[in-house]
């Protein structure tokens, strides 16, 4: 699969809507981790259009958030629940790995 196909897009949408789904219910911060800014951007402006979050971020009523990133540099609570989107292609997966060693607290 390459980068951003509609499948992959189509793919990364629902997981995005899950993740906002059970943070709205649990209250945990969900990372939605994207393998390249193609398909962040897109995830970004779904969840600005569905809950009028700045774009990166939303938050529920329970403190609950949902964030969007590709980024690699780790940002926020080190124990929000990472869900990876997207194909990832061949190493390396600096983004991925700098997210998980800040999700472990290494």
């Amino acid at each position: 699969m390459t980068k951003g196909t509609p499948s992959e897009i189509a793919a990364a949408c629902c997981e995005l809507q899950d993740a906002r789904m059970r943070s709205a219910q649990d209250g945990y911060w969900r990372v939605v981790l994207t393998p390249n800014n193609t398909i962040g951007r897109i995830l970004k402006k779904t969840l600005s259009a569905c809950g009028g979050g700045s774009g990166r971020t939303e938050t529920f009523s329970n403190q609950g958030k949902v964030s969007v990133t590709s980024d690699n540099t780790p940002f926020g609570d080190p124990k929000a629940i990472l869900v990876r989107v997207g194909w990832w292609g061949s190493p390396p997966y600096e983004a991925a790995e700098a997210w998980l060693d800040h999700c472990k607290g290494t």
